[in-house]
């Protein structure tokens, strides 16, 4: 409603997606709207606004007290033969698949992570939410643990904290530092966007269009570039003291886990010389080049990515 309230007066829009959601905009600003496309979407007549019934399978509903459901909740199963069922499978449907449990992990302030900036003033905030499935592993369990970019970060802290727990940490396309040395990567953000504190420092960033379209997604489907526009927040830059003390690392954890690094060869956040520059400071006992990948490799080569993260895990699962 706000995106119609914000409209010049003459303006209209002409395309939208929605089934109800189209419905209640035609009612409240019909002269906004040039044409109203539904696209395989409900669309009721004026006088029968009766939704679709369907067996949701394995979904799981929201009642009030008078046991009406107010809320559901799609499960898996519907999801994947009823609604997905042609979709191009995904590196962790692929794992999937393939008999892998896979646990996607959103951080602090991330992707559908519930948390603001301001809730999480440190790193272990950001850091809880991966933290949290180690706590929740039984003793005797480890896992395979994937970073991805900035999120190679997270894998350092995660294996120095927990590091009986992991059998292999794979690094792709990701930071890895060496245990003495945290120097985090500097790259031109061009039409990216800060946020700073009183002391002028930035706090965060907000990675502009151009820098993904140009630097990030050059290779991948347009679609996944599109999808990561209409979900991308500021990503947090923690730069105090107390975040420092808490992403130390040291050879006798951090140093002591299994690693292997996977090189996407069109990598232009982080080309093959600087992570050959990391390989040669700080060994990985495996490396797989992935060719034809831009630094979302999960997006440009996703088949590729499952194989090789499969190759490394059979050989410490």
């Amino acid at each position: 409603m706000d995106v119609f309230e914000s409209l010049p007066s003459n303006e209209k829009v002409g395309h939208s997606m929605g089934g109800v959601n189209i419905c209640a905009a035609m009612e409240n600003f019909p002269t906004n709207i040039a044409v109203a496309i539904y696209c395989t979407s409900i669309m009721p007549t004026p006088d029968n606004f009766d939704l679709l019934q369907l067996n949701r399978q394995d979904s799981q509903f929201i009642f009030d007290s008078s046991e009406i459901a107010t809320a559901i909740y799609f499960g898996k199963n519907f999801l994947e033969i009823t609604m997905y069922q042609l979709s191009p499978p995904e590196v962790a449907n692929l794992l999937l698949s393939a008999g892998h449990t896979v646990t996607a992990v959103d951080l602090g302030a991330s992707g559908i992570n519930p948390k603001q900036l301001p809730d999480i003033p440190t790193y272990s905030g950001y850091q809880q939410p991966l933290t949290d499935v180690f706590e929740s592993l039984p003793s005797n369990e480890k896992v395979v643990l994937v970073g991805h970019s900035m999120g190679g970060v997270n894998t350092c802290v995660a294996m120095e904290k927990f590091p009986t727990k992991i059998a292999v940490a794979i690094f792709c396309a990701a930071i890895m530092p060496t245990p003495d040395n945290f120097d985090l990567l500097q790259l031109n953000q061009q039409d990216s966007k800060f946020i700073f504190d009183s002391s002028g420092t930035a706090t965060a960033i907000y990675f502009g269009k151009n820098f993904l379209q140009t630097m990030m997604y050059q290779l991948s489907p347009p679609e996944d570039l599109t999808l990561c526009l209409s979900l991308a927040r500021y990503y947090p830059l923690y730069r105090n003291e107390i975040s420092r003390l808490e992403t130390t690392l040291t050879s006798a954890n951090y140093g002591s886990v299994n690693r292997a690094y996977i090189i996407s060869e069109d990598d232009l956040v982080l080309p093959v010389e600087t992570v050959q520059q990391y390989i040669k400071n700080f060994p990985p006992k495996e490396v797989e080049t992935i060719s034809g990948s831009d630094h979302m490799v999960m997006f440009s080569k996703p088949q590729e990515l499952a194989t090789c993260l499969q190759k490394i895990a059979t050989k410490y699962i």
